[in-house]
């Protein structure tokens, strides 16, 4: 029997659903973490979480600080660790540091987008049970692994699943089981490569990449979105399901009407298929 996956409206109307009941619940419980100077003097990043959680809804963060925002207690659910361009060999030395309290973090529940485009250094152990990241394998053209993953999806919109870029990545990830979301396109010198992978890791859920800034990207403002819906999904994505124990956040009521009224159309959708076969 051939599997009918869901289609792109429906599966956009799902993601943002998620995300929109999701993102309110991480208000103050959200990092980014970057080096001594931003990648490339640029502020994309920042913007992009400002697009994500609002100006002044998470906080920023510098890896001269130590590992407390990995620490329990720290009252951090995401945190996006970002050492591109000049601070890739920071990054590495705050990983050897930190990398046993950086990992718990994530086994124990945390969601982590942990992403280095190099300017300098070589590869970096990135850990999570071995993924490394290679150095000096440029990507100027990708493309979705699986052009239905959520970051192709939404809620940031317009959103396409090819990119080019000068270069659009500095590295490539591998190893440790990662499930690829990025890689490089045909033809590129680094075809087939992943970008941007993931991984569940104990409770948690991990993003690791390669990638430069979106203004290096094109198509815009595909790009930026793309950069966003990254955010959102690292924030957000599925892990494995909830102990009994673990609590069930309460919904307001607009967010119970417009989830209902998706069941009942996803419902509608399922019997007309079934009626039409």
């Amino acid at each position: 029997m051939k599997i009918k996956y869901p289609t792109r409206w429906l599966s956009r109307c799902a993601v943002t659903l998620a995300i929109t009941l999701l993102l309110p619940s991480l208000a103050h419980a959200v990092a980014y973490i970057r080096g001594a100077t931003p990648p490339w003097g640029q502020s994309t990043n920042e913007a992009a979480m400002d697009t994500v959680f609002g100006a002044g809804g998470w906080d920023d963060l510098r890896m001269a600080d130590g590992p407390a925002p990995f620490l329990p207690g720290s009252g951090h659910a995401f945190i996006f660790l970002e050492g591109s361009d000049g601070t890739a060999l920071e990054l590495d030395a705050y990983l050897i540091a930190n990398r046993a309290a950086i990992e718990a973090f994530v086994s124990a529940g945390g969601h982590l987008l942990l992403n280095s485009a190099p300017n300098q250094g070589g590869n970096i152990d990135f850990g999570f049970g071995g993924v490394t990241l290679i150095n000096n394998t440029f990507t100027d053209n990708v493309v979705a692994a699986n052009p239905l993953h959520p970051v192709f999806i939404g809620p940031y919109t317009p959103i396409v699943t090819a990119y080019t870029g000068g270069s659009f990545g500095h590295a490539t990830v591998s190893g440790g089981g990662l499930s690829p979301i990025i890689i490089g396109a045909v033809g590129d010198p680094s075809a087939g490569l992943t970008v941007l992978g993931e991984k569940v890791f104990g409770s948690g859920l991990v993003l690791l990449g390669g990638m430069t800034i979106n203004n290096f990207h094109n198509p815009q403002p595909e790009a930026a979105n793309l950069r966003a819906n990254i955010i959102a999904h690292a924030a957000t994505g599925a892990v494995a399901p909830p102990t009994v124990a673990a609590s069930v956040p309460a919904l307001s009521h607009g967010a119970l009407v417009l989830m209902a009224g998706l069941i009942a159309f996803l419902a509608l959708a399922g019997l007309r298929s079934r009626t039409a076969s």
